[in-house]
């Protein structure tokens, strides 16, 4: 693979992504060595289950979402339908893969799926192990980045005391805690039911419920969330 040279404009626009904030562009040349900039298409698969792994991503504009699949016994087609569990989903700051990379024989545990357009930075594992973890100073930063990020996860999606409206309520929004604005998540309501562990008519019913007070609107796979403060007023009012 190629050494990507980037011109100082794209340099500026990396600065910009919140882990490289505080780094000049030649610790940027380092950190960023052999990587690529891969952009993907909706539901386009950047890497599967049991594939080495030989990269690390970090999200820089999209979603993704992380999945295990097993063979569907009662589709009664053996190797031919598998079902899909989502076991989470990736957003814009997060990594991905970051935490196998110490292990030159690790495999991923997950497939990762682009939800709608969605890019990432792919850092191979090369770059991890001589520019990366012999530096404490980098070490110790990416330790309390993904802390922080995964601090935010949790909070916003430990539901399981939840009643399923609640949980669908806080999952969308989690998704706002970085913006206040009208959002879009390429996301279907099958998806949410999948990621929620619940009736997918269910949700729909929920969905439905919210699209009719004007919070959201759902056509195509898309859920646009158009009115972000009165989903914040339901989960105040429902005593989160």
């Amino acid at each position: 693979m190629p050494h990507v040279q980037l011109p100082q404009s794209d340099f500026q626009y990396l600065e910009k992504i919140s882990f490289f904030q505080n780094y000049t562009s030649a610790q940027i040349i380092k950190l960023l060595h052999l990587f690529e900039i891969k952009k993907h298409n909706h539901h386009q698969t950047v890497f599967e289950e049991g594939e080495p792994a030989k990269y690390f991503y970090l999200i820089i504009d999209g979603y993704y979402k992380l999945s295990k699949y097993f063979h569907n016994f009662e589709s009664g087609l053996l190797g031919e339908n598998k079902k899909e569990i989502i076991i989470s989903i990736s957003r814009k700051n997060d990594f991905v893969g970051i935490l196998l990379m110490t292990n030159p024989q690790s495999i991923y545990p997950v497939t990762m799926t682009s939800l709608g357009q969605s890019s990432v930075l792919q850092i191979p594992q090369q770059t991890y192990l001589t520019e990366w973890i012999l530096n404490p100073d980098i070490v110790a930063h990416t330790q309390k980045f993904i802390y922080n990020r995964c601090q935010k996860f949790h909070f916003g999606l430990n539901l399981n005391h939840l009643s399923l409206e609640k949980k669908v309520i806080q999952f969308l929004s989690h998704f706002l805690i970085e913006s206040s604005e009208a959002l879009f998540l390429p996301i279907t309501r099958k998806e949410i039911a999948n990621l929620l562990g619940a009736n997918c008519e269910s949700v729909i019913r929920i969905m439905s419920s919210l699209e009719k007070k004007g919070i959201i609107k759902t056509k195509k796979g898309v859920i646009e969330i158009i009115y972000p403060p009165q989903l914040f007023e339901l989960i105040q009012n429902k005593c989160f």
